[in-house]
């Protein structure tokens, strides 16, 4: 029984986060095609106003009667490990560069090029808060957090499973371009496991994607 409600939750989480991806989607097509006005971005922002709620009822709906240990963490604990993670990733980047191995992201290129475009301020923000919330209550509010209620003795291999597949649905592949994301994710995942609070894990999403915006800003 455990296993069919795990793999149910993976079918979920995928078909979640295809959702996730929607807002941004509606404004990246229309800015593809005659143009965008702010009848779409107001489109876009109801869209993930909606899934939020979504998102945001289904963990009540776990969390009921549920009694967490949840801890405390210092915020500039968790500045410091994304800044870390962050330096831990481009060092591992630049090693698979040097080995022939390193690809560039597909969707690290999209945001890239969109991010310098006529609606900069929509897609600093999807991409530095509504990405990070949203992704923070799919696979950390809710997948994690049902698979740690389902399998309390093997929280390690939830932890890895949980941030191995938040990188996938990153890449939808296995090459090396998974393995940045998995940094990341695992970072966000342990700290999750750690804490038992999603604001802890949706604040070190926010840190890294700001972080990287900031590069891509400078060094652009």
């Amino acid at each position: 029984m455990k296993i069919i409600r795990s793999v149910s939750l993976v079918i979920i989480t995928f078909i979640l986060s295809i959702l996730i991806q929607l807002p941004t989607y509606i404004v990246i097509q229309k800015m593809n095609q005659a143009g965008l006005d702010m009848k779409e971005v107001f489109i876009a922002l109801i869209v993930a106003c909606t899934i939020f709620l979504l998102l945001f009822l289904l963990r009540q709906k776990i969390l009921r009667k549920k009694h967490l240990p949840r801890k405390p963490m210092a915020i500039w604990k968790i500045l410091l490990g994304v800044i870390s993670i962050f330096t831990l990733e481009l060092l591992a980047n630049s090693i698979l560069i040097k080995l022939g191995l390193y690809t560039e992201s597909g969707n690290n290129q999209a945001i890239i090029k969109y991010l310098f475009s006529d609606k900069f301020y929509f897609m600093l923000f999807a991409t530095n808060l509504m990405a990070p919330i949203l992704e923070e209550l799919l696979f950390r509010g809710f997948l994690q957090e049902i698979l740690l209620q389902l399998f309390p003795k093997s929280e390690i291999i939830v932890v890895l499973l949980v941030a191995f597949y938040f990188a996938f649905l990153h890449t939808y592949s296995f090459n090396f371009n998974l393995f940045g994301y998995l940094i990341s994710g695992l970072y966000f995942t342990l700290i999750y496991w750690k804490t038992r609070t999603i604001k802890y894990s949706i604040i070190a999403h926010i840190g890294f994607n700001s972080l990287i915006t900031v590069v891509a800003l400078i060094f652009h």
